[in-house]
């Protein structure tokens, strides 16, 4: 398989939600289905409405572990008096990649040992995230977005590329 990225740049923004720190991407779902009830108490300062994303950060090679927020995009600063966690997103340069919920681990890996490798591209720190739009009906066939913060390659090797969900 061939990947075709869409490269964009994405301005600042701010997702609010529940965070956990993530050893196996089989963690994800329990905290998608504890964040899902919760959406609905975000409503008022949502800024994308029918939209939501999973955030990945602080990536542990040697663990294997992450942290993850699911959440939904809001305003900044958060207005609310409900408990979440917030993260702040600057803005950065993003490799775009389709897919679906059933191929979101192959993805990551396709990324990771393909495409990285061939790229004028190469993953930098920052926040990764799955995008899920209006299309995302939760089921393994469901269209979402994964966005990879990315810099262009100028010498850079990065000898051991690694996908987050592998």
């Amino acid at each position: 398989m061939i990947l075709t990225p869409t490269f964009i740049t994405r301005p600042a923004f701010t997702v609010a939600g529940y965070q956990s720190r993530i050893a196996h991407h089989a963690q994800i779902h329990a905290l998608w289905q504890r964040f899902i009830p919760y959406a609905d108490v975000l409503a008022p300062i949502r800024t994308e409405p029918d939209t939501s994303y999973g955030m990945m950060r602080h990536f542990d090679p040697e663990t294997r572990q992450f942290d993850y927020l699911a959440g939904v995009a809001v305003n900044h600063p958060v207005t609310l008096d409900v408990e979440c966690d917030v993260w702040h997103i600057p803005t950065q340069e993003y490799a775009t990649f389709p897919c679906t919920l059933g191929t979101l681990v192959s993805t990551f890996e396709l990324i990771y040992t393909q495409w990285v490798r061939v790229s004028p591209y190469y993953v930098c720190d920052g926040v990764r995230f799955e995008y899920y739009d209006t299309n995302f009906m939760g089921q393994p066939d469901s269209p979402m977005s994964l966005y990879l913060p990315i810099r262009k390659t100028s010498n850079h090797i990065d000898a051991t590329p690694q996908s987050p969900l592998q």
